[in-house]
């Protein structure tokens, strides 16, 4: 049978012993300890008792004194370490203060100010154009973005470099303009009449407007055509009356009133409608002023008062009156034709 070893050739078993597998001897080399020659006997206590005083500690420090060989990489490690520490706040000094941004160093940076849509930031860069930052900073603007500078444009201390993003859309504006109605109140026709004097005409507004979207806000719109009808507005007359407060201190209630030419006649025979020509009473157009309507007349020259349309004549037309006084052919002649208003009173 075979057995292991540390090192050598197998063996064969002794008798009564158990069999093992078989082990890939060790090899001596690799085991092997290095020794140095014999040393006299006295060398040997010499180096036992230095090897002692060595290893003794110190009676008056009580500290392992550290061998010259350790010393030395040791203080070349920290004095690297420390040299690094100060070389990299050297830099960030540079870079803050722009010592770097002359272009001409290996690591030199650039300040500028960058625009990025709604958000303003200060980027220190070694890029040299203005493409070389908006790539750095992952920009990728189409050909409707908007670029304050061009792409080629070189990289300058504190410049400012302004992106937006931008978007177009187009819509139409179709829609019927309605007209409005203008009122015009007057006391020239009846209390409530109302009298449509133009008609009114809606219009029409057709526009093509391109509207530009920065950053997700409307920035401008241009108008790219545009076909525009104004509206007509009506106009539309209405009476609303008022009151008069007369010679004899009476407040009267009109409908209207009309602007006419007074002449004068004498008292004298029956009116049209059968009653006796006195005072108070004029003779009317009646199709200006129907017969028996409440007349108050006044103007420049005398205040007639309340009258009664119950006459006509043949020289009566349109917006001309005729009024009966009792007084001589003299006062009558003197008064001749006279411009007065007479107001429609409401009963």
């Amino acid at each position: 049978m075979l057995t292991l070893e540390a090192d050598g050739p197998p063996a064969l078993a002794e008798p009564g012993q158990q069999s093992c597998k078989l082990r890939k001897p060790r090899q001596a080399a690799r085991f092997a300890v290095l020794r140095a020659p014999a040393a006299p006997a006295s060398d040997i206590a010499t180096s036992d008792a230095t090897a002692q005083a060595e290893n003794r500690p110190d009676s008056f420090s009580g500290r392992r004194t550290l061998p010259a060989r350790r010393i030395i990489p040791a203080l070349l490690i920290a004095v690297a370490a420390a040299g690094a520490v100060l070389l990299g706040v050297a830099a960030l000094a540079g870079i803050k203060s722009g010592f770097f941004s002359d272009g001409n160093a290996a690591f030199a940076v650039t300040r500028i100010t960058v625009i990025d849509g709604n958000e303003t930031r200060l980027v220190f860069t070694h890029a040299k154009t203005v493409g070389e930052v908006m790539a750095l900073l992952g920009i990728q603007p189409d050909e409707d973005d908007y670029i304050n500078m061009s792409p080629d444009a070189p990289v300058v201390p504190d410049m400012t470099l302004e992106y937006h993003s931008v978007e177009y859309k187009k819509y139409v504006v179709d829609e019927i303009l309605y007209h409005g109605t203008k009122t015009v109140e007057l006391q020239t026709i009846p209390r409530g009449e109302k009298t449509i004097v133009r008609q009114g005409k809606n219009g029409s507004l057709y526009r093509e407007v391109l509207a530009e979207y920065r950053d997700g806000k409307l920035f401008k719109e241009d108008i790219l055509k545009e076909e525009y009808v104004p509206p007509v507005d009506e106009i539309v007359e209405v009476g609303v009356g008022g009151t008069i407060v007369g010679a004899d201190g009476k407040t009267y209630n009109f409908s209207h009133y009309i602007d006419v030419f007074a002449t004068a006649y004498a008292a004298e025979g029956i009116t049209y409608t059968g009653k006796e020509a006195r005072a108070g009473i004029v003779a009317v157009d009646p199709s200006v002023i129907p017969l028996g309507t409440k007349l108050y007349i006044r103007g420049d020259y005398a205040d007639i008062g309340v009258c009664t349309a119950d006459d006509i004549g043949a020289g009566i037309k349109g917006n001309h009156i005729d009024i009966c006084m009792e007084a001589d052919i003299e006062y009558l002649f003197e008064f001749g034709i006279r411009p007065m208003r007479a107001y429609i009173l409401e009963e």
